[in-house]
């Protein structure tokens, strides 16, 4: 693993333990890995930051067992606007090509009025600096959550990625699709349910669209720390396609200095 990629890692881990006073306005979003692929559509408000980390457990149907650790922190550096940056460990590195350090900007253009919901969009460059990585990717992610009622949202992803150099058998482009809902319990505000469908294209061209199922939540523990949950199952796809993914973690939420 690169330094790069271990400085990342160790920052947002840091983060996650220690930090800013905390903001109380993180507990309740849907980033991919913590704990689905779905994501909504609201960034990160201004001022304010979130430190993510999950650990993921993967069973697939063939192939060697694995443990994933993804790593994000997002900040708040303008109104409607997040950026964030990324990275993982994995206990199979080169299985996941793990280290790769994504950098990614998020800016919400459109609010929710009586037809169109809540829209957002994201451009995410992934940097090949993990194990036997040797391109950049590209990546062009549209973002939609309608709420439904005060603690009731749909959820809608669509993404396109790209890399510049390709392997003998892979694609250049690449689609995912997520759609899901997340639910506020409303006798219990601290708790969040949610649950997706997602369709991710393969990058190697001779094996066929991963469809997966994923449930999970997030519950608030103190005003900044939140603990989140998920467990999935990958229905169709290669052979190496996940039985059971189990994936568990914090999220810590605070104030940038000086707000």
């Amino acid at each position: 693993m690169g330094v790069a990629t271990r400085a990342a890692v160790f920052i947002i881990m840091g983060l996650l333990l220690t930090g800013a006073a905390p903001a109380s306005a993180q507990d309740r979003a849907l980033s991919q890995d913590f704990p689905l692929r779905l994501e909504d559509a609201f960034p990160t408000a201004t001022g304010e930051g979130a430190a993510r980390g999950s650990v993921r457990g993967v069973l697939p149907h063939r192939g060697a067992d694995r443990v994933e650790a993804p790593v994000v922190l997002e900040l708040g550096v303008a109104p409607r606007t997040q950026v964030s940056i990324g990275a993982g460990l994995s206990s199979e590195p080169h299985e996941t090509r793990a280290g790769d350090v994504l950098v990614a900007g998020r800016y919400q253009f459109w609010v929710q009025e009586a037809v169109l919901p809540n829209l957002a969009a994201q451009l995410a460059v992934t940097a090949p600096t993990g194990v036997d990585s040797h391109a950049w990717t590209l990546e062009a992610k549209g973002l939609a959550t309608r709420a439904v009622s005060t603690t009731l949202f749909v959820h809608f992803n669509a993404a396109l990625a790209v890399v510049d150099r390709l392997d003998d058998d892979a694609r250049r482009l690449r689609y995912g699709l997520a759609l899901g809902t997340s639910w506020i319990v409303p006798r219990w505000a601290s708790l969040m349910l949610a649950a997706d469908v997602y369709a991710a294209q393969a990058w190697r061209r001779q094996d066929t669209t991963t469809v997966g199922l994923e449930v999970g939540f997030r519950q608030r523990i103190t005003a900044g720390l939140s603990w989140h949950g998920a467990v999935g199952t990958e229905v169709a796809g290669p052979a190496a396609r996940a039985a059971l993914t189990v994936t568990t973690g914090l999220s810590y939420g605070f104030s940038l200095p000086g707000r």
